[in-house]
């Protein structure tokens, strides 16, 4: 017979086999820096390894080690964020003149994806804020304005009537 739970129960934080598989992936990516930077090691040639102690070598190889796997996370974790955004962007590619681009913020300095998008009228942006989307209009005669659309669908929806010349209070 299956257990169940009232869905107004708190669930448990974590069991002990997620926190011995998050330690295994640490455990794991550890190892993995201390395979590449052993590997360096030995691809310079040993003329250039005698003149310098191994502890420094060894040291910088670690560190270049770590910022390798550390960019290619960040790369994969980059591409993973916009995935939803690629796929707006590649729907509208032939239809209309759309531009995919990554942006820093002034407030807090982290890296944003956003479509960009003009007509005659005005200017949008459309870029992900944690889970949810942002669609930014902004038109000559009518102040900024941001509507947050549930979905990639709703999302297109707004981008498809914004391009057809629709303000923003037309398109909810």
């Amino acid at each position: 017979m299956k257990k169940t739970t009232p869905k107004n129960t708190p669930k448990k934080q974590s069991t002990w086999k997620a926190e011995l598989w998050e330690g295994l992936k640490e455990l794991a990516f550890w190892l993995v820096v201390f395979c590449i930077a052993g590997l360096l090691t030995f691809l310079v040639p040993s003329e250039i390894r005698k003149n310098i102690p191994i502890e420094l070598f060894l040291g910088l190889s670690f560190i270049i080690s770590v910022s390798v796997i550390y960019f290619i996370i960040h790369i994969v974790k980059t591409k993973i964020k916009a995935k939803d955004l690629r796929y707006i962007h590649k729907s509208f590619k032939e239809k209309y003149d759309l531009e995919l681009t990554t942006v820093t913020r002034k407030i807090d300095g982290t890296d944003i994806i956003l479509i960009r998008g003009k007509n005659e009228s005005g200017k949008f942006e459309l870029y992900k804020d944690k889970d949810s989307f942002v669609f930014s209009t902004e038109y000559d005669s009518i102040p900024a304005e941001k509507i947050y659309p549930k979905n990639k669908d709703e999302a297109m929806r707004y981008i498809e009537k914004f391009m057809q010349g629709y303000t923003s209070s037309d398109i909810n």
